[in-house]
């Protein structure tokens, strides 16, 4: 793959400013060749540095890169994860005169809210060919990927580009991120270790796809129980006691056929032998019924998995919602669905310790200039709530809210939302009032009499 020119350089500079900045740094890992940050502004959004002789900076809107995580630590990531996680990228800081030179400026809150004295939390990038390096700072300190060289090549470098390229020549992020994934450079690192994918084609795996494996793997297992309990019962072994059982009967052991003796103990008597054989058939007969019920069940359980739909799979798939700690409070509950469940606190400070509890993709219901009204809503990280969901939600808010007043109520309220990672509760504030942003807004009329 050609490396990125100084125009294309550029252009790449413009394409993060437009997405990224303002966006809340959430993830970061290394891999063999260099560095993934994972950013969220609305959506997930992914920065692939790849520190190697040529390197590529690439943008994956949506779509995580398909790069396995290193399992050893770098002193790099754990610096950035120390210091510039859960941080706002403030802006992306460049100079022509810099040559293939970039800044990444971090914030501690993002833009808007009540400044407080940042740190100086910067990232240099620096993709020079041959030459590259990241380098975190933060207040005094600072690590980096390769060793810190002169930053009077950068100059150099700036030149070293100037008429190398025709206009003709230069290519926009997005064919570059498609030439970068057609080059399969990503193959040997990626998570599937597959180096033929196409440009339409990047291998990562979904929530369907890892559903479809793991019901194929289900599958596979139950079949292999049943083989097992199969040969842990022997066909013949039941029939055979009963034989020799039924033998010593009427005959002394003496006459016992010689293929038969291992069945028998020659130094106890012929009643006990008998006995002793026939608890034994029972045993068997026992064990192959358990058997026989088990495998009954198991393939019942195969031909329920071999039916079932990813579709099927979400309606009845149960939630992960961690349990509250605080035992203490008294919640209001909805559920929902299978996946999502409502809450709300029966004054402002179990709100309060609501919301602190919450995780950061939970939803944040609240009526407008009405501190401390609001609702959690607990839900699967991945999980969406659907427009019905939605009014289910206000509905029952609505109604809990205004559940215990006296005179009818007849106007418009708003009721806004977001994610609990955009809430912040305002510091020594007595009424639950609290700063958001990224919200979005209902416009419910409320006609009832309470």
């Amino acid at each position: 793959m050609k490396s990125i020119n100084f125009q294309e350089f550029e252009r790449i500079v413009d394409n993060l400013r437009s997405k990224l900045c303002g966006a809340q740094l959430q993830e970061v890992f290394h891999f063999e060749r260099g560095l993934v940050l994972g950013f969220y502004l609305r959506r997930p959004m992914w920065l692939l540095i790849e520190l190697t002789a040529k390197p590529v900076i690439l943008l994956f809107d949506k779509t995580k890169p398909p790069i396995a995580k290193s399992p050893k630590p770098k002193p790099l990531t754990l610096f950035i994860n120390s210091h510039f996680k859960n941080k706002y990228l403030k802006t992306v800081c460049y100079e022509a005169g810099w040559g293939r030179r970039l800044i990444l400026d971090f914030s501690i809150q993002p833009e808007g809210e009540s400044k407080v004295q940042d740190s100086n939390l910067f990232c240099d990038l620096i993709l020079i060919p041959n030459n590259p390096n990241f380098i975190a700072r933060a207040m005094d300190k600072k690590i980096s990927w390769n060793k810190v060289k002169d930053f009077s090549q950068l100059n150099q470098d700036r030149y070293s580009t100037q008429g190398d390229f025709t206009a003709d020549e230069f290519r926009s992020p997005e064919v570059i991120l498609e030439e970068w994934l057609d080059s399969g450079l990503f193959s040997s690192y990626a998570k599937s270790g597959d180096g033929n994918a196409s440009h339409n084609q990047v291998k990562v795996k979904d929530d369907k796809e890892f559903w479809f494996e793991k019901n194929q793997k289900d599958i596979a297992k139950k079949k292999m129980a049943i083989e097992k309990i199969k040969e842990s019962v022997i066909s013949n072994q039941e029939k055979n006691y009963y034989e020799v059982g039924e033998f010593l009967k009427t005959h002394s052991l003496e006459l016992l056929p010689k293929e038969w003796n291992s069945f028998i103990d020659f130094s106890k008597s012929k009643s006990w032998n008998r006995e002793n054989i026939f608890q034994k058939a029972k045993n068997v007969q026992k064990k192959r019924e358990g058997a026989e019920e088990r495998i009954h069940i198991l393939e019942k359980e195969i031909s329920l998995l071999e039916c079932q739909t990813y579709e099927d799979y979400l309606q009845k798939k149960k939630h992960n919602i961690s349990k509250l700690s605080s035992k203490e409070m008294s919640l209001r509950k909805l559920d929902i669905s299978q996946q999502a469940i409502a809450y709300m606190g029966k004054n402002a400070s179990e709100n309060m310790k609501l919301l602190k509890e919450s995780q950061s993709w939970d939803l944040w219901f609240h009526f407008r200039d009405i501190p401390s009204s609001f609702v959690i809503v607990r839900k699967n990280k991945n999980y969406s709530l659907s427009q019905v969901e939605l009014i289910k939600v206000i509905d029952w808010f609505v109604k809990e809210s205004f559940r215990n007043k006296k005179t009818s109520i007849v106007t418009d309220m708003d009721v806004i939302y977001t994610e609990c990672r955009y809430v912040k509760p305002i510091k020594g504030d007595k009424l639950g009032r609290v700063n958001y942003s990224q919200e979005r807004s209902f416009r419910w009329k409320i006609s009832k009499n309470q």
